[in-house]
């Protein structure tokens, strides 16, 4: 079997059916509270769709290809959440590769890590994020600026000549996952199957806009089913040079080949790669 673009890949046990959930147009602005996710104001629809392996691909996806990648890394996770100096260390190591990664000139690393996990933690547990169970992309192109000056440093906009914002996304939990991440190949993604809403930070009295997303039949989805923690998934958020990918539709989803899993605990962090002219 052949993708939209080519590529060649196996049909058996290669997909997996899933129900994701799109975004509805509505006259009203979809909202998101990153301190209270039970305030978000969503549209959605769940629709069924297929997920393909992304390993069984001839050729594996590339940053500057599909827009996501992953790659073998070995990271000290010991911590991360609880302590301070942890998270630093993380952010770190997160900062060295993705300048290797790039090769860009300057990384720079949110000074956020976000821990998520499949259930509420139980009392006495650190706070966690919830998974984001519905397609969406962290940016649009106008809230990819937004971010810029509430997520990270200003840098001389003068001096540069490419800015792009990637995420690095990692299982905590012992893989595989029955809750695991779908990537939308970036080259399927229209600009009218972009849905602006609102991305609220109340403790930073901040906010961007992100990108929600409706469906369209020309996605393709791909994950990596038997991903575990010694693996990085890399994905582009935003891109300045529009000729490569920009935006990387993604969601956690409910995996129904899986068994016997280990409920999912995951960490993410995301940087801003800045090319100077």
């Amino acid at each position: 079997m052949k993708t939209q673009f080519g590529e060649n890949i196996h049909t058996s046990a290669s997909t997996s059916d899933a129900l994701f959930n799109y975004s509805l147009p509505s006259s009203r602005r979809p909202q998101i509270d990153n301190s209270d996710h039970t305030a978000n104001e969503l549209f959605l629809e769940p629709v069924e769709v297929h997920v393909a392996d992304a390993r069984l691909l001839k050729q594996s996806p590339l940053l500057d290809i599909q827009g996501f990648e992953c790659i073998s890394h070995q990271a000290d996770v010991n911590d991360l959440g609880r302590s301070p100096e942890a998270d630093d260390r993380y952010r770190g190591e997160m900062a060295s590769l993705m300048l290797e990664l790039t090769g860009a000139d300057e990384v720079k690393i949110s000074p956020r890590i976000i821990i998520r996990r499949q259930l509420p933690p139980a009392p006495g547990e650190v706070k966690h994020a919830p998974t984001a169970n519905f397609v969406h992309s962290d940016y649009s192109v106008a809230g990819a600026e937004q971010a810029q000056n509430v997520l990270y440093e200003p840098v001389p906009r003068d001096e540069i000549r490419r800015v792009a914002m990637f995420n690095m996304w990692r299982l905590l939990s012992p893989g595989p996952t029955d809750r695991p991440l779908a990537l939308c190949d970036a080259r399927s993604v229209e600009q009218k199957d972009i849905i602006a809403g609102d991305s609220h930070f109340p403790a930073l009295k901040k906010q961007f806009e992100t990108a929600l997303i409706q469906f369209n039949p020309q996605h393709k989805w791909f994950y990596y089913p038997k991903l575990n923690s010694a693996e990085l998934l890399v994905f582009k958020q935003s891109d300045t040079d529009t000729d490569r990918p920009r935006v990387v539709p993604h969601t956690a989803f409910e995996d129904r080949s899986c068994r016997a899993a280990a409920l999912r605990i995951s960490v993410e962090s995301r940087c801003m790669a800045v090319w100077y002219a």
